[in-house]
């Protein structure tokens, strides 16, 4: 068991687009349904929120800009993130299969940009 955990730890990380989850398509339309799907996609949204909120935090620490910027005392709900995650998955047809993830960290990006960049 141990000899198996850690050649599964040894593997390299490959950050390729192939098998890396749901896509946004999929999660809006699990979304769409209802059900314990939905349930389950919603909270894994709320943790890539939570995940992308602390990045910013550690990268202002380190004194870099942030991935995105929104505005100070701002409140997003997890209705709005899929709100977000869906105007940008239909204003961008192109990237609905990609990982829900890395479309919701464009939408982000998107919607609250930080000055000076792209």
């Amino acid at each position: 068991m141990l000899l198996s955990l850690v050649a599964f730890l040894l593997q390299p990380v490959d950050p390729s687009l192939e098998d890396a989850g749901t896509s946004a398509r999929e999660f809006l339309d699990q979304h769409d349904a209802g059900g314990e799907e939905a349930g389950f996609n919603l909270l894994y949204l709320h943790g890539v929120s939570q995940g992308l909120s602390w990045a910013n935090v550690a990268m202002e620490m380190d004194g870099k800009q942030p991935i995105y910027c929104p505005p100070e005392n701002l409140t997003i709900t997890v209705d709005q993130n899929v709100q977000i995650l869906r105007d940008h998955t239909d204003n961008n047809p192109e990237i609905e299969d990609f990982p829900v993830a890395l479309v919701f960290l464009l939408a982000v990006e998107n919607v609250f940009p930080c000055e000076g960049s792209g």
